[in-house]
């Protein structure tokens, strides 16, 4: 009886542990599935929401500590957001054309003036190859030379038969915060008005003296 009251002694402790160390389990790794929900919403692009901070002391530092990383990111994505934005603003202010392009020959940027200029639709540009994006075979052999040559270059286009407009090309290259070369900067001037004035002269000039 001794022996058999010892071993249900045994049994009911060991169930006892196992059902205390379950309610621990689940205690624990109640908060840290949700921890990792939540590092996956994040992670799929979701910034709202905080985690709860609960359970043991050490994950309730942890939640805290992921709480304020997640705040601090916020900020910076806010922050580079406004920034972006503002770029954009006078980029696409600039009367002249402005196209960067990277180091592959893929379009990292092209603001409206230059879009225009080459009937473009600038929505759809932005990481495709030059030679797709861009049909004028003159700025994409000026371009290419960039690329190449790494120096800054110049050279002058016309566009259109019937009535041409002269564009004037400058190259140069695109640096980053290391100084090391990335692409490639092409600013594009449209000087057609300067061309006619001076074929005007030229021509003013021929008919006097004659």
């Amino acid at each position: 009886i001794l022996l058999m009251n010892i071993g249900l002694g045994s049994l009911i402790v060991a169930i006892a542990a196992a059902i205390i160390s379950w309610v621990n389990a689940r205690w624990i790794s109640k908060p840290l599935e949700r921890m990792k929900l939540r590092a996956l919403r994040i992670a799929a692009g979701h910034r709202s929401g905080r985690l709860v901070e609960e359970g043991s002391e050490e994950i309730s530092t942890l939640a805290n500590a992921i709480n304020l990383m997640l705040i601090q990111l916020d900020d910076r994505i806010r922050y580079i957001e406004r920034q972006r934005s503002e770029q954009d603003a006078v980029f696409s202010s600039i009367s002249d054309g402005v196209l960067a392009i990277d180091a592959h020959g893929l379009l990292l940027t092209i603001n409206t003036t230059a879009a225009n200029m080459f009937e473009l639709k600038q929505s759809n540009l932005r990481g495709r190859p030059v030679s797709d994006a861009i049909q004028n075979a003159d700025l994409r052999e000026f371009i290419r030379i960039t690329l190449q040559t790494n120096d800054e270059v110049e050279d002058e286009i016309l566009l259109g038969e019937l009535d041409p407009r002269y564009i004037q090309l400058h190259g140069r290259p695109l640096r980053d915060a290391e100084d090391r070369i990335i692409g490639a900067v092409v600013v594009l001037n449209d000087i057609t008005r300067l061309r006619r004035l001076e074929k005007a002269r030229r021509d003013f000039v021929a008919n006097v003296s004659h």
